[in-house]
């Protein structure tokens, strides 16, 4: 199930690369993160954790300007 989210995930990020210019750095950076963020997330639902966690990587990497 994670594979195929990570696969599912870089997928959409490649079409957001194209569309809307976004670094491809940051996208893979999401697309890594997020089924991390997913599989290590017990207690807390994951529904919460994947967008906040996965969006704060995004943003951080983005304000170090990769």
């Amino acid at each position: 199930g994670t594979l195929a989210y990570a696969g599912s995930v870089l997928i959409m990020g490649y079409f957001l690369y194209i569309n809307l210019e976004i670094s491809l750095i940051i996208l893979i950076l999401g697309g890594i993160s997020a089924p991390l963020v997913e599989m290590f997330s017990m207690k807390v639902n994951d529904n919460l954790t994947v967008p906040l966690i996965t969006g704060s990587i995004m943003t951080v990497a983005l304000l170090f300007g990769l």
